[in-house]
């Protein structure tokens, strides 16, 4: 718990959070692309 109270752990939580949603992002792009061709 006392982990979360530096600041720094939360900004490494958002940027992988943010770079989870870029892959989700990529992965249907692709797969949309792949279903419509």
């Amino acid at each position: 718990m006392s982990n979360f109270g530096k600041p720094r752990d939360f900004t490494k939580l958002g940027f992988s959070q943010k770079g989870i949603l870029h892959q989700n992002a990529v992965i249907a792009k692709f797969l949309i692309q792949k279903v419509l061709s």
